[in-house]
């Protein structure tokens, strides 16, 4: 089934610079200039909600004008910010956001309470087939992983194992926002479980830890298949 994103943006030709994230029958993004006011904007929203799997953001939306002549009144972390409101008062639907903009751009205008509000920030001056291949598989488990998240009664289902075998210490940090809106959850698993060497390690301190020269060991991938 495939995991569908909405992608506002001011320029009409957006399109262009989103298309390489597409995967045939795993990612579809619907890319849309803004509307023309805060209120249509939210309306537009709430009548997709059905729909929307993640939505993509870009920064300024006030650069160039939509279909009707307007220029944006909002950014997007305004934006956000009010879906994340509602999404938590429970008056719209739990999904990803994503933002996608110009390095420079993020660095001037967002400070770290802003980038709280999106789950990841994809630099868009510096895109490219790497790129792509790269962010592609996170937007579909992004999306999939909030329904799961949102779906869930039960720890053992968030993350696919019992919890028996976790630490102790990180199940009772995360009891205490179980109750929170899935986007809070969602950032905690991101910051404190997926990014952080912890429960999980990545490659490289596995080996470290086994005392192994992975780059010159002519068995590491057998290694990594066994203990897989």
């Amino acid at each position: 089934m495939s995991v569908h994103y909405i992608y506002i943006d001011d320029d009409p030709n957006s399109n262009n610079k989103i298309q390489g994230f597409e995967k045939k029958d795993h990612l579809s993004i619907e890319t849309v200039q803004h509307e023309d006011s805060w209120e249509l904007q939210m309306g537009f929203l709430k009548q997709k909600e059905a729909s929307i799997d993640g939505l993509i953001l870009d920064l300024k939306l006030d650069d160039l004008p939509n279909k009707n002549d307007q220029r944006a009144n909002f950014r997007g972390t305004s934006l956000a910010q009010e879906i994340r409101t509602r999404q938590k008062e429970g008056v719209l639907n739990s999904f990803p956001i994503v933002l996608f903009s110009a390095n420079d751009k993020i660095k001037l205008s967002l400070e770290n309470s802003g980038k709280d509000l999106f789950d990841i920030c994809i630099d868009k001056s510096n895109i490219s087939i790497e790129s792509f291949s790269y962010y592609t598989p996170k937007l579909i488990a992004l999306a999939e992983g909030y329904k799961t998240i949102t779906d869930s009664k039960q720890l053992n289902n968030v993350f696919n194992q019992e919890v028996s075998y976790l630490d102790s210490r990180f199940v009772s940090e995360y009891e205490k926002i179980k109750c929170s809106p899935t986007h809070v959850q969602a950032r905690f698993l991101i910051t404190e479980f997926l990014e952080k060497q912890g429960l999980l390690i990545d490659e490289d301190v596995l080996a470290s830890r086994l005392g192994i020269d992975k780059t010159s060991s002519q068995d590491w991938e057998l290694l990594k298949a066994k203990l897989s």
